[in-house]
């Protein structure tokens, strides 16, 4: 998992879950839906991309478009469970921990991209 912050003119946060087990789409970019599940709150359905990976040839990544990086670290909880659904398959299944140091390491980013 890969949290993307702003940059140039991306005011987005892009969450990224990629791995083995997501499959590599035929195409370079896919828009689906896919069912996120966090343990902190219930499943949601939601449209993402699903891209071809360019770090491993044989797998990919979904892509959750996050709208401000504001909205994410709103989200970012210490604890916190996800997995990813893609045509009713687990692809992603993985837990953080920490995540508040990461969310206050985030906002120091920030102010000094300022």
């Amino acid at each position: 998992m890969s949290i993307v912050g702003p940059g140039g003119n991306q005011t987005g946060a892009p969450m990224i879950f990629a791995g083995p087990t997501v499959p590599r789409p035929n195409e370079s970019v896919l828009e689906i839906k896919v069912t996120l599940k966090q343990s902190d709150s219930p499943p949601q359905t939601v449209k993402t991309f699903h891209v071809q990976n360019p770090h491993a040839k044989d797998s990919g990544a979904i892509v959750f478009a996050v709208p401000t990086i504001d909205a994410m670290l709103e989200g970012m909880v210490d604890t916190l469970g996800f997995e990813v659904v893609l045509k009713g398959k687990s692809v992603v299944a993985l837990s953080w921990h920490g995540g508040q140091d990461a969310k206050q390491k985030l906002q120091q980013c920030l102010k000094v991209r300022q």
